[in-house]
Formats: structure tokens, sequence, C-alpha cells
């Protein structure tokens, strides 16, 4: 059987899904044809094509789809997943846990590890180089600085509701009918309300 030449169905090896990836490297094998005379028939790049023919036998012989759509090499983490993280990072600076660089490390870690897992990778521990954790942090729009923590004390004092109403009343009662060109500084805990 000999592969059909179509002038409708040209390689566009540059913006080709994974699907698509997939059916030339079908055709491809349907056809008989060698690398070479297949892209002189169809166009695009033989070594590009030479490595979705890599990714088809990969795939064969392990059963792990390694084909991606995106045109270089997909995110280490997928945008679900860096979502998750960010999510994780604003519940532990709202919970006055900021993690240190070898906390954040380990995050990052567990987050590709889990976008490897969900890829059907297979890879369950993943070691992140510094340089990557930095680049994740940039794109959480991040920074590490030396944290100023509050002790454990003041957060809860300063969870309570009882509190945080009796520090609004005293508030607005000290305010109410102060210009507004003065400015002070006081502290709730000496004052009783």
């Amino acid at each position: 059987m000999k592969f059909r030449y179509s002038k409708q169905r040209k390689l566009d090896t540059a913006h080709a899904t994974a699907d698509e990836k997939k059916s030339w490297v079908k055709w491809w094998k349907d056809s008989k044809q060698t690398v070479t005379e297949f892209i002189k028939c169809h166009g695009g790049k033989r070594t590009t094509f030479n490595k979705w023919i890599k990714l088809d036998k990969i795939m064969l012989e392990t059963g792990i789809d390694t084909f991606h759509d995106s045109d270089g090499r997909p995110h280490n983490i997928d945008p679900e997943i860096m979502d998750e993280l960010k999510v994780t990072m604003e519940n532990l600076n709202l919970a006055q846990h900021s993690p240190s660089e070898q906390e954040f490390a380990e995050l990052v870690c567990k987050a590709t590890a889990k976008t490897r897992q969900k890829r059907n990778i297979g890879i369950a521990f993943v070691k992140c180089s510094y340089s990557f954790v930095k680049i994740v942090g940039k794109q959480l729009n991040g920074s590490f600085e030396k944290a100023l923590r509050k002790p454990y004390a003041r957060i809860r004092a300063e969870s309570i509701p009882r509190n945080v109403y009796s520090r609004m009343a005293l508030i607005f009662a000290f305010c109410e009918h102060l210009a507004k060109q003065m400015v002070f500084n006081f502290d709730a805990t000496q004052y009783t309300v």
C-alpha cells in the first residue's frame, strides 16, 4: 500500500497539536516512506519529525503519552497546579506562616511531582534546582525576605472577635471628632473599653 500525496495536507512542524503529531507519525508509518521522502512530499523540518517518531516509540514501548500541544517543551508545572500553589502561598501568608526558602522549594517540588503524575510520567519524587525555585517564586510575584513573624499569642488575640470589636469601638470613639490634620499613634493594649 502506497501513501497518497495530497496537496491539501501540508506538514506544519512548528504549530502542530499533539493529536496532529500523532496522526502525522501514523501517516508516515502507513506510507512506508523514509523520513526524507515524507518530508519532501509534505514539508516541515526533518529533525522535528524525527523527535515525533522517537516520542511515538516511547509511547508504544512504555504506554506513556509524551506528546504535547505547545511549540516548545511543556512547563514543569501545569497552570491549574500553579494556581493551587498560589492559593496555598496566600493561605500561608494570611496565617502568618510564610514558608522559608527550603519549605517553598519543597512545595515547588511537590507541585512538579503532581504535574508529572497528572501527565502519567510516573515520577513520584522530583528534585528542583535553586534557579527553578526562584523562577517559580517570581511567577507567583513573591520574594525571599527576612520575615518578621508575629508571636502566636498576638495572632490569637487579634483573631478573637471581642478584641476586634472593642478596638473598632475605641478607634471610632477616639477619632470621630478629631480634625484630619491630627496624626497620632496608639496601641490598644494601653486602653480599656
